[in-house]
């Protein structure tokens, strides 16, 4: 047992002043005798004595000491922790912080309550004990490592939010157990709104993992997909598809708006039946570029899948420049790839045209640090590649078939006429090999993404086949993932985003709150990782500024009802073990009591003082 406000318990100083004011309390009544001579004895040993036996039988004394007892425990806060396997373990604190976790609860969210009952296991923490605290988004993270320094541990808890990201919280138990040690006698809590089926590993009765959920039975609906995608047989524009679920249990009539930069382009009246789904699919009338919206109108207790988001642009269009004597196979198959302008040059030189993508056939390159690079029968210098001589008609022996750069690509039974034997040091990804040396290989380090190939296309039949535009086309998605990208830019929430940052000095991204980050540029393509919040984000690089979209968009995260199978009876009580027992309410009830039984005690006894 602890206790919230200790200092309450000061007042139990008052028990010996009850004590001594019931003692020297002397209440006289007149009553006629006939004599003194038995009285005067009787009269001295009540002045001068605390007689022992009137203090225990005196009644009203006796409950106005148990009343001040109960009162002073009950204000000092006592808490009774439940049991772990141990008994003397840390506490490993689990806060699910997924979307549905911003669902509200009257005045307050869910994520309030558990940022409540997660302050209350701090208060509750047995001298000693220590305590790590996990928030668990799309990704668990560490927020404390284990400490008994208790107001560390609510200011990390205070300081914690629920985030718009759909999650797993099988991760964040995951990353718990790595961290409990059994023999200390470690204890998991996992504080959630059981808004999932189950969870692997909980689902089993564990004595050292506790679940206290939070919140209540709602239904929901809300945009659970927003696409665009080029119309099929070939015709011009674009198609719009979006879908709403309602996961209540009766039917709802949802106003559905689609924005473009503002201006609303599609409006309709969905009506849904109840765990059912409404899907929409129309051609796009509206702008081709900009911000699109899409937003519903239903007034639940959770807006956050009211809204989708998405920014409308074109394919990207990009710069390749082509170097070598003879490349009109690799130029042909460059510009039959959408939206790839192609430049070519004979030899390299000092003052090479800038392009996103350079191309090296049978020439000695120039040295690069970064960039986006593909070397046919040539070899970058400032890299740990060696040539220790030619191969006569290598035969190609093996591929990757997993790799991303020969997604459908084969080359079974390619013909090579001649081919450099490379001799590639530690970096490098084989992608193709003969039995003497690779012939194709990969490399992604320090800002510089290659593909290097031991020989040159016009000395193969690699041209004449299906397989060698794709290839290319392969790698210019590998150096940019959104090359090919016809619909609206959209990306769910907590997934990274690549940013092109080739030649620039810093990157800031302005987040849909207002708020601005600046990083530092890693090479050719920098990740961004804090996208927990749902909107529009602005990112400026090299003087561009673009703009990219976060959506929740999770079927999962729509349904917010308590779905944990292991659940309790009580969705708002959680489990009783590892959650602190606040007995306030009871202790001050009993003070109460005790104080109205004085008060009558108080009354017999005068009435029969007067009798």
């Amino acid at each position: 047992m602890s206790f919230t406000a200790p200092l309450w318990l000061l007042l139990l100083l008052l028990l010996p002043v009850i004590v001594v004011l019931h003692a020297i309390a002397v209440r006289w009544r007149t009553a006629p005798v006939s004599s003194l001579v038995f009285w005067r004895d009787a009269l001295r040993e009540r002045k001068t004595s605390m007689s022992i036996r009137r203090i225990l039988y005196n009644l009203t004394m006796l409950l106005e000491l148990l009343a001040v007892a109960a009162l002073a425990v009950a204000l000092a806060g006592p808490r009774f922790s439940g049991r772990s396997d141990g008994g003397g373990g840390s506490t490993i604190l689990v806060m699910d912080a997924t979307a549905s976790m911003q669902a509200r609860e009257g005045a307050t969210t869910r994520f309030d309550r558990a940022r409540a009952a997660a302050l209350d296991t701090v208060a509750g923490l047995r001298r000693g004990a220590g305590m790590a605290v996990i928030l668990a988004g799309r990704s668990p993270r560490l927020l404390q490592g284990f400490t008994e320094d208790r107001a560390a541990l609510r200011r990390v808890i205070r300081a914690a939010r629920a985030t718009a990201e759909p999650g797993n919280p099988a991760d964040g138990i995951a990353l718990a157990l790595s961290l409990r040690d059994p023999r200390r006698g470690d204890r998991i809590l996992f504080i959630t709104d059981g808004a999932f089926p189950s969870i692997p590993g909980i689902d089993a009765p564990l004595p050292w993992i506790s679940v206290h959920l939070v919140g209540g039975p709602h239904d929901n609906a809300g945009i659970t997909a927003l696409a665009f995608r080029k119309r099929t047989g070939g015709e011009p524009g674009y198609e719009l598809f979006v879908a709403v679920n309602n996961d209540g249990s009766s039917e709802r009539t949802v106003p559905l708006t689609i924005s473009a930069n503002g201006s609303v382009v599609i409006a309709r009246t969905l009506t849904i039946a109840p765990g059912g789904r409404a899907t929409e699919s129309l051609p796009w009338t509206g702008p081709a570029e900009g911000r699109i919206e899409a937003r519903i109108q239903t007034g639940d207790d959770f807006p956050l899948d009211d809204h989708a988001y998405a920014v409308f642009a074109p394919a990207r269009r990009l710069r390749v420049l082509v170097v070598g004597p003879s490349t009109y196979f690799v130029q042909r198959a460059l510009s039959s790839l959408p939206g790839v302008t192609v430049q070519a040059v004979s030899a390299p030189g000092p003052d090479l045209p800038a392009a996103d993508v350079s191309v090296f056939v049978d020439v000695d390159p120039p040295l690069r640090e970064t960039g986006n690079e593909v070397f046919f029968r040539a070899v970058p210098p400032n890299l740990p590649l060696t040539v220790s001589g030619t191969l006569d008609r290598p035969a190609v022996t093996g591929w990757s078939r997993t790799d991303p750069l020969l997604a459908s690509v084969s080359l079974g039974g390619i013909a090579i006429g001649a081919a450099l034997r490379l001799e590639p040091g530690p970096g490098f990804t084989v992608l193709a090999a003969s039995r003497q040396s690779p012939l194709l290989l990969s490399w992604d380090q320090g800002g510089l993404k290659a593909v290097v190939a031991a020989f040159d296309p016009q000395s193969s039949d690699l041209p004449l086949r299906p397989d060698f535009p794709v290839l290319l086309a392969n790698a210019l998605s590998w150096f940019f993932p959104s090359w090919l990208a016809v619909q609206a830019d959209q990306m769910q929430a907590g997934e990274p985003r690549a940013i092109a940052s080739p030649g620039t000095d810093s990157i800031v991204v302005t987040r849909p709150d207002g708020a601005r980050e600046t990083l530092a540029p890693v090479g050719a393509s920098t990740d961004f990782f804090d996208t927990d919040e749902t909107g529009f984000y602005t990112v400026r690089a090299g003087g561009v500024t673009r703009d990219f979209a976060v959506s929740l968009v999770s079927e999962e995260e729509t349904d917010i009802s308590l779905r944990f199978s292991a659940s309790p009876a009580h969705p708002d009580q959680g489990s009783s073990e590892g959650v602190p027992v606040v007995v306030w309410s009871g202790l001050a009830g009993a003070a109460l009591g005790l104080l109205i039984a004085e008060w009558i005690a108080w009354l017999r006894a005068s009435r029969e003082a007067r009798a």
